[in-house]
């Protein structure tokens, strides 16, 4: 009897070292963790047939889920459970002679059997049962490898819902993580959003500003500017052939230089008062080709080579074509004034994320960032004294918004200038 005690002890000694390493290594697998458990108890105590019974309410209540179901792993809802109303285990050695738990289903041609409660916090969330074919067959020593084998399976069950609930909280930061950079990127883009609005807004009160400015000298200087004319051109008539053609020509550079004043103050309400006109369909490519015609003779003596690659099947976008034709001629015509030497002027058309862009890029002397910062000024200019007025850019700006569109510009001294002009998706006709 103790050579065969020893024996036993022996095996459940090695039985315990493999469920050790393995639910070691694999301490979230919980159905692999008992299936081999079982298997281990059916080779101790062979011949025997082992299994777990889960109380599915006690399990469910701890866990929120049972983690598999099978043959060998059954779930029971009944109630009047023995074990779980006595948190005792059960140990029938004649089922001839005993009753047992009613509840407990036993296969045919067993004599006795044993269910052992497993436990967790308390509650009995499964049974470990053993059947076995003979009588009087469990005696202390399988007792007592039936507890060990029952405590192995609830350090099993703890282990596995240790490991699993941190994983469930490791994705719960990892989502909680993702999300928080979800809300740093769509914040990072809001402030990136206010500071271009808040960027357009002064731009339109300077705009805004700069326009009852204009319009308040552009009167004021009409006036003297008108009878400055008159008295000049009466003068001519008045004096007839007896003027000397010294005076004919100080006559001349007076008018020359006052039809100039008045086109600048044009200029002036041009800006202040943008006129309100209809919108229609408009062509992109065929205004941009129609703009070069206008300038390929101007530019051709300059130097300047024109490159056109304008996207075909282009949407139409809805807007003024004179508008439009003002905003490029005005890019355009800054454009070749930034190329004195000659270059490459390039003109591209792209439909792009509902966006229908148009790009205006040379190859001239380029902005330094703070003329780019002021780019967009009235009466702000880059050219010489007398060359330009500093309008053409407020205006065309003030176009492109009145289009519900953006411009945006990047340069480079001396490698040259690029503007992009977006008109939005919600803008384009069919």
């Amino acid at each position: 009897m103790k050579a065969e005690n020893s024996q036993l002890n022996q095996r459940v000694y090695q039985a315990l070292i493999k469920l050790n390493n393995f639910m070691g290594f694999f301490p979230n697998n919980l159905e692999a963790n008992l299936a081999l458990l079982v298997k281990e108890l059916e080779k101790l105590l062979a011949p025997c047939q082992a299994d777990f019974c889960l109380r599915q309410r006690n399990f469910t209540a701890l866990f929120g889920e049972v983690p598999f179901s099978g043959e060998r792993y059954t779930l029971c809802q009944s109630e009047g459970c023995w074990i779980e109303d006595h948190v005792l285990p059960i140990i029938v050695q004649d089922l001839s002679a005993e009753e047992g738990c009613r509840n407990h289903l036993v296969p045919p041609g067993i004599q006795s059997y044993a269910g052992i409660p497993i436990m967790e916090e308390n509650e009995v969330i499964g049974v470990l049962t053993l059947h076995h074919p003979q009588k009087d067959f469990f005696t202390r020593e399988i007792l007592e490898v039936l507890l060990v084998m029952a405590n192995l399976a609830a350090i099993a069950i703890h282990q596995w819902r240790l490991v699993t609930r941190l994983e469930r909280e490791k994705t719960e930061l990892q989502e909680a993580n993702r999300e928080i950079k979800e809300l740093a990127r769509n914040l990072a883009q809001s402030v990136d959003e206010l500071k271009k609005t808040q960027k357009q807004l002064i731009q339109l009160e300077k705009l805004a500003s700069a326009g009852r400015l204009a319009t308040d000298i552009a009167h004021e200087i009409n006036n003297p500017v008108g009878i400055i004319v008159s008295s000049v051109e009466c003068m001519l008539l008045d004096g007839g052939p007896a003027l000397s053609e010294e005076f004919r020509n100080d006559a001349r550079v007076i008018l020359d230089q006052t039809d100039r004043i008045s086109k600048i103050t044009r200029s002036l309400l041009s800006f202040a008062r943008q006129p309100v006109e209809e919108k229609s369909a408009v062509n992109l490519n065929q205004i941009i080709e129609e703009t070069v015609g206008l300038f390929s003779k101007h530019l051709g003596k300059k130097g300047i080579s024109v490159h056109q690659d304008l996207q075909k099947d282009l949407p139409l976008i809805l807007g003024n074509s004179n508008q439009v034709q003002q905003i490029l001629v005005n890019l355009i015509s800054n454009a070749g004034d930034a190329m004195s030497q000659g270059g490459n002027l390039y003109l591209r058309t792209k439909f792009r994320g509902r966006k229908l862009l148009v790009e205006v890029e040379d190859e001239g002397c380029g902005l330094a960032p703070e003329q780019l910062e002021k780019i967009f000024d009235p009466f702000y200019t880059t050219k010489g004294k007398g060359v330009g007025t500093g309008l053409g850019l407020a205006i065309s700006y003030s176009l492109i918004e009145e289009h519900g569109g953006e411009i945006d510009v990047a340069s480079k001294e001396g490698e040259g200038t690029c503007f992009t002009i977006a008109f939005p998706a919600g803008e384009l006709v069919s």
